[in-house]
């Protein structure tokens, strides 16, 4: 019997069997009961199946950041060095304060920042007569830093002071216990 008998040419049996393989490979089938006691069955994709599908992910998120880093990084970094910003009021319309560049920007946004008035906690204060402003947040940030440092030092220096201490007073203790107990001496009364 030949497979042209059966219906069957030689290129659909080598597909069939193609197809039969890929989808073994691919997908296993499971079965089992559910929590109802019902019969539950599917398939799932295979252990080859799951590495090569992490395989073509991780392919095609090289060729991304590859195209990305040659033709998308440059363009951006370009716009990013020549944007211009110009300051508008509330409702868009320019306020006629000349146009800066974003470094510029950035270096301005910076320092009044840095140089912003704070109070004793670092907040924000206005002028007024209830606040004095004696203080900017660089200070106040160099001072709380400054202050962190010390007291940091201090807990480890009354750290290990308190250790050396508990070592001597334990040693003192048992030094002078066995004194006492070297110079203990118990007598007996006899019995009336």
């Amino acid at each position: 019997m030949k497979l042209e008998d059966l219906g069957i040419t030689q290129d659909e049996l080598c597909e069939r069997l193609v197809t039969k393989l890929a989808a073994e490979l691919l997908q296993e089938e499971f079965g089992g009961y559910d929590d109802g006691g019902e019969l539950v069955t599917g398939a799932r994709p295979t252990a080859f199946a799951n590495e090569a599908h992490k395989l073509v992910r991780e392919r095609i998120d090289a060729h991304v950041k590859a195209l990305a880093e040659k033709h998308l990084l440059p363009r951006v970094d370009k716009l990013i060095e020549t944007v211009v910003l110009e300051q508008t009021n509330q409702w868009g319309e320019k306020t006629g304060t000349p146009p800066v560049s974003l470094k510029e920007y950035l270096v301005q946004r910076a320092e009044a920042y840095l140089l912003e008035p704070v109070d004793y906690q670092g907040n924000p204060t206005q002028q007024s007569s209830y606040h004095r402003n004696d203080q900017t947040r660089i200070t106040h940030l160099v001072n709380k830093h400054f202050h962190y440092t010390i007291e940091d030092a201090l807990k480890t220096a009354i750290k290990a002071a308190n250790l050396t201490l508990a070592e001597g007073l334990h040693k003192t203790c048992k030094l002078k216990l066995a004194e006492i107990a070297d110079k203990l001496q118990i007598t007996i009364a006899p019995a009336r």
